[in-house]
């Protein structure tokens, strides 16, 4: 056969296996022509997966193309889940776990959808990164890309944010000694925020004299039930002095219960124009977001006029009065005080039954001063010592704005799961 030229050749369409072809070995020394299979040069080839006999190519893993469309609030990602878009919509916070059990090179992209924020968690021996420790997305349609950089190690990156507040310790009061103090360098109250669950209904007729914060012998900032002989038909009261006057403020009403069955949310505020002083200078308080007005809020003093200005804490008591008496029977959260008046962010600190960041400045437009979030804070401790968790006594409770200053010591009350 008379020579041709590699272009006028016939074309060969679907090459067999056994179909060979010239190859030089040994370019490098003494080049020598010889044959080789098309099965053998397939299998020397850098990609295994092309299929030599229709050009086809397989992937072993799945590009961005697949959306898995998800609705609930907890989802544990899966080899499944690996190089997919995972669409969530839910509009409650939404939790993923990244378990030990995903292969190496394990990556997918998260979707916020919805009003619910997505916060990824590492599972048991997952070690999770995030530029600032923010695993979480910013908002809606925010994406969140999660990368392998080890194995069983990811980091996070795209539209991330801190991680959103979260509560899960609160402190349990059995209503014989148990209290909680700290030094507070003479703090003024301008506004306190506390959340409580008794382990009885407390009602205007009620006779136990039950403080939940106090300070000193001479001030109940917070007491509850039929307290004082100021007023009458108390429910919550401040009673003090300021060195001149005594006088106490308060909300009133033979029809308001604090619930046994529930958590519920005190908020008091000192206010140049009060309900409870008829428009004088006095102490203002909300229940669970109601503020008491008209008949509900009242004012009394034992003599002169009642103090003209807020409160100041010497040492605080919670739990107790500051004698040793009247201590308060059940479950005490997210306490907070702020040297100024915050009443403006009352509907966002009871945020509809539900305790909130009281550092963000979407929640409150001021930080507390204090903020005791018992067993929530790096630093609360247990009495053995290590992380707090429930049934745990307490022995330290720090400021969540500053673990420095206001540390409180506890005596007798214990950790409760039971939280709002």
């Amino acid at each position: 056969m008379a020579n041709k030229k590699i272009t006028e050749l016939t074309d060969l369409p679907s090459p067999a296996g056994a179909d060979i072809m010239a190859i030089v070995d040994d370019v490098a020394g003494t080049a020598t022509t010889k044959k080789v299979t098309a099965t053998n040069l397939m299998t020397l080839a850098p990609v295994q997966s092309v299929n030599g006999s229709t050009g086809a190519v397989t992937l072993t893993t799945n590009l961005f193309s697949d959306t898995v469309a998800d609705t609930t609030t907890s989802r544990t990602l899966s080899d499944s889940d690996n190089g997919k878009v995972i669409l969530m919509t839910n509009v409650a916070s939404i939790t993923v776990t990244l378990p030990s059990t995903l292969s190496d090179g394990f990556n997918c992209k998260l979707v916020q959808g919805g009003a619910g924020q997505i916060t990824v968690v590492a599972g048991a021996s997952v070690t999770l990164y995030g530029y600032n420790s923010f695993t979480t997305t910013a908002g809606q349609y925010a994406v969140l890309n999660i990368i392998p950089v080890a194995s069983d190690a990811y980091a996070i990156e795209g539209d991330i944010t801190t991680t959103p507040f979260s509560n899960s310790l609160g402190a349990s009061f059995d209503g014989t000694d148990d209290q909680i103090t700290a030094a507070m360098g003479n703090l003024s109250v301008g506004s306190l925020s506390v959340w409580i669950k008794p382990s009885a209904d407390i009602t205007a007729s009620l006779n136990g004299d039950e403080v939940v914060v106090g300070s000193d012998l001479s001030a109940r900032i917070i007491g509850l039930g039929a307290i004082t002989g100021y007023l009458t038909n108390e429910v919550i009261c401040a009673a003090y002095s300021d060195g001149t006057n005594v006088g106490a403020f308060g909300y009133v009403g033979s029809g308001i219960t604090i619930s046994s069955s529930s958590w519920n949310h005190i908020f008091m505020s000192w206010q140049t124009s009060s309900e409870t002083n008829s428009g004088s200078a006095g102490y203002d308080f909300w229940l669970n977001g109601t503020k008491a007005t008209g008949s509900n809020a009242a004012t009394g003093n034992a003599y002169g006029s009642p103090p003209a200005s807020p409160a100041t804490l010497a040492t605080l008591y919670i739990g107790q009065r500051g004698n040793g008496s009247e201590y308060f029977d059940g479950l005490i959260d997210e306490m907070a005080i702020w040297t100024g008046d915050v009443s403006a962010d009352v509907s966002t600190i009871y945020n509809s039954g539900a305790s909130d960041d009281l550092e963000s400045s979407s929640v409150v437009s001021t930080a507390p001063n204090v903020w005791y979030r018992f067993g929530d804070v790096t630093g609360d401790t247990a009495s053995g010592g290590g992380t707090p968790s429930n049934g745990n006594a307490i022995q330290d409770i720090k400021n969540k704005i500053n673990t420095s200053t206001y540390a409180a010591t506890a005596s007798g009350p214990t950790y409760t799961n039971d939280t709002p």
